[in-house]
Order: structure tokens, then C-alpha cells, then sequence
């Protein structure tokens, strides 16, 4: 069961020792370099605590002491600390608010790679280092190419990041007796989603390619929750049946024009799969409220047939 938030003196003392405890992989971290994943494992779960057991106030002195004391060297500071402690306290929010746990994944995605681009032309203002044209290099890939998709690239690290923490952040919490929002219970405001991310990145690559490129990424983020709905729906059977083809379709269709498209707009040939899956996504709404007459809840998923 939820728990409430501790009073004024628990919490002063919750937030003090998750504080030592976070100085103190800090200051491991700082003498031993070969350790910072361990950092970046353990520090958002401290955090997400303090987000979940204490009120704002004594978050923010959590957040600032903790991060105070890592200015002792700024690497560590700004690549490790900062959005460790940004990945935790979003996290125990956004807990604490019940929210669904792919969004939450996402939203603290959004967080951290606002944060990554910011540190990116922070850093090559303050030490006058390209990050982009030296990760270019470090992957050997062509730098105007990746400079394009050097926003979807950071958000797909986020991702990645974004996962773990959440993987390792529920699993200690469920320890604890939280509880967390799994139901599939916003199937349609997922496809409303992944229709505004599929037609945004449509018109803004024709503006700007790298806020394109990124929207290409939210849309296949959104494009794997929808097929989490689609098939967990009750009647899979169907919708294997009529998913599947036009995946294979989509496929024939990627590598029939593969060539005729130039290098910078290829990745947008992703989105032709997605609006497959938004096609079956839209049957099963109709299906549902038309035919059949019914509400669209989560007890339509993860059903036998």
C-alpha cells in the first residue's frame, strides 16, 4: 500500500541519510573512477526515496546538499550527479502521482535529454569542446549525419537509462509495499499521442531535421506502447491476423523506395510501420464502441480469447 509522506522530523532525518549515504558514493566516485556506473545505479534510488517519502522542502534540501558537495569535481557534477538526481526525484513524483509506468519512463527521458543537450553546448561554451563532432569521431560516423541525429541519439541513451532506473527504482520500491499504476488503462490517449508524434515529425523535417529526427524517436517510444495495447487485446488472434501483413506490407514498401530517398529523410521510412499499427489501433476503437457498444477500459487486455 501507498505510504505518507513522514513528518517534520523523520523527515529532516530520512533526507540527512540518504544525503551521507549519496556524499559518500559521491566521494567513492571521485577517488575511484572505475565505479561511476555504480553511481548512476544507485543514486537515482536514493533520490526517488527522498521524492516519495518527503514533501518538497526537504527535497530540495536533499537535492542541494548532495549536489553541493559533488562540485568538488564538475565532470562528476554535471554528467553523473545531476542527472542521477534528476532521474531519481522524477521518478518518486511522478510515483507519488500513480502515473503510468511507460510515461513515466518517457517523461523522465524528456528530462534527461533537456539536460544532456543543455550540458552539450554548456560544455563547448566553458572548454570550448564539441561533443558532437568529437562522439562523431569516437563512432566514426559521418558528423553532418550525426549532427542531424544527435537528438534522437541522446534521447535513445535517456531511454536507456530511463529503463534500468525504472526497472531497479519499482523493484526496491515493491520491496516497501508501493505500488505502481500497470494497468493498461490509456490505450486511446496513446494513439492520440502517437498520431500528433508521427504527424509533428512528418512536418517539422521539412524545418528543422534534428527536432524531426527526435520526433521520429518519440513516435517509435509510442509506436511500442501501442503494440503493447494491440497485442494484449482479447482478441490477439484477429489482431495478429490483420497486424502482422501489413507489417510485411510496410517492410516491401521501405525497401522499394529505400533507394529513391535521400540519406537525410531515410529514418523517417520507420513511420510507414507505425501507421499500420495505428490503423489497428483505430479497428479495435471501432470494434469496440461501434459494434460492440462498449467502453474501453483495461479490462480489454491481457484477456484469453
Amino acid at each position: 500500500m501507498q505510504t505518507q509522506d513522514f513528518d517534520k522530523t523523520k523527515a529532516l532525518t530520512f533526507s540527512s541519510i540518504m544525503s551521507a549515504i549519496s556524499i559518500v558514493l559521491i566521494l567513492i566516485t571521485f577517488f575511484s573512477n572505475d565505479i561511476g556506473l555504480f553511481l548512476i545505479l544507485v543514486l537515482p534510488l536514493c533520490a526517488s526515496l527522498v521524492a516519495v517519502k518527503v514533501n518538497f522542502k526537504y527535497s530540495l534540501i536533499y537535492f542541494l546538499s548532495t549536489f553541493l558537495i559533488s562540485c568538488i569535481d564538475f565532470q562528476i557534477a554535471l554528467f553523473n550527479v545531476i542527472p542521477s538526481l534528476l532521474s531519481g526525484i522524477v521518478f518518486g513524483k511522478l510515483i507519488k502521482l500513480y502515473i503510468q509506468g511507460y510515461y513515466i519512463i518517457f517523461i523522465n527521458s524528456l528530462c534527461l535529454l533537456i539536460f544532456q543537450i543543455v550540458a552539450t553546448y554548456l560544455v563547448n561554451a566553458i572548454y570550448q569542446i564539441d561533443i558532437i563532432k568529437t562522439t562523431s569521431q569516437i563512432l566514426k560516423l559521418n558528423e553532418e549525419v550525426f549532427d542531424d541525429g544527435y537528438f534522437v541519439f541522446l534521447f535513445m541513451l535517456s531511454l536507456v537509462e530511463a529503463s534500468l532506473s525504472y526497472l531497479i527504482i519499482t523493484s526496491e520500491l515493491k520491496k516497501l509495499d508501493y505500488i505502481f499504476n500497470e494497468k493498461k488503462n490509456h490505450f486511446v490517449i496513446s494513439i492520440v499521442i502517437e498520431c500528433v508524434s508521427i504527424l509533428s515529425s512528418i512536418i517539422v523535417m521539412f524545418f528543422y531535421q534534428k527536432v524531426g529526427l527526435l520526433l521520429v524517436g518519440f513516435s517509435l517510444y509510442f509506436g511500442v506502447v501501442l503494440a503493447y495495447y494491440n497485442f494484449s487485446f482479447y482478441q490477439r488472434k484477429k489482431i495478429l491476423i490483420l497486424q502482422l501483413p501489413l507489417y510485411f506490407i510496410s517492410l516491401i514498401g521501405i525497401m522499394i523506395i529505400f533507394g529513391y530517398i535521400p540519406l537525410n529523410y531515410r529514418p523517417y521510412l520507420f513511420l510507414l510501420p507505425l501507421f499500420s499499427q495505428v490503423l489497428i489501433s483505430l479497428y479495435i476503437v471501432f470494434y469496440q464502441k461501434v459494434i460492440k457498444k462498449s467502453k474501453i477500459n483495461s479490462t480489454l487486455f491481457d484477456k484469453i480469447d
